[in-house]
């Protein structure tokens, strides 16, 4: 009897063990699934309506440059909470609407307060000789701290104006490159064979 009690045991234990792998196959599988919808949702982020429309507003802030001033942006941030939100294009398009004035808006908050000649791309050269700078004494190291918290300030300040137009280019540049995503995935077969 106890012969057949063991190989029940382990009759069941290869059992569980079966179960538990196909359990986890079959939640790799739906990952897998979950997954190939967010990625196809990437690849295809511009050729939607909204995508499109998030190039377009994007081409415009390049076109104005890179210390273009939005004396405009609290009329552009009432007229994207204006926008209608009834379908999931039109709220994707509002959100991208509100998050583009917000930024605009910021920025012109920070070239009102400063000043247009005032805001100017840090020098990294500036920073790398605040931190080398020897400090002798405390008085020195407060000195040093100070001038650092004030390049980081301006560096702050800067990022926070060119914002609109930093964020405009690069989804520029990855509308472009996924243009060539289909040429990528060739030449990437080409290249496994």
């Amino acid at each position: 009897m106890s012969k057949r009690s063991h190989k029940e045991k382990l009759l069941r234990k290869q059992a569980i063990k079966n179960a538990k792998k196909e359990l986890n196959e079959v939640k790799e599988t739906n990952l897998a699934i979950e997954r190939a919808t967010i990625i196809m949702e990437d690849l295809e982020k511009f050729t939607t309506e909204a995508g499109i429309n998030r190039v377009d507003r994007a081409k415009q802030d390049i076109a104005n440059g890179n210390m273009f001033i939005y004396d405009d942006a609290k009329n552009l941030l009432k007229i994207a909470k204006k926008l209608p939100k009834t379908n999931k294009v039109e709220k994707e398009i509002r959100e991208d609407a509100i998050k583009s004035a917000r930024a605009k808006k910021e920025s012109f908050k920070l070239v009102k307060k400063y000043g247009k000649e005032n805001i100017t791309a840090p020098l990294l050269h500036e920073k790398e000789e605040i931190l080398n700078r020897e400090t002798k004494n405390f008085k020195e190291s407060m000195k040093q701290r100070k001038d650092l918290r004030a390049y980081l300030k301006h560096e702050s300040i800067y990022m926070r104006v060119t914002k609109p137009y930093r964020e405009a280019g690069d989804l520029i540049k990855q509308s472009e490159n996924y243009t060539h995503y289909e040429e990528l995935i060739e030449k990437y077969k080409t290249l496994s064979i």
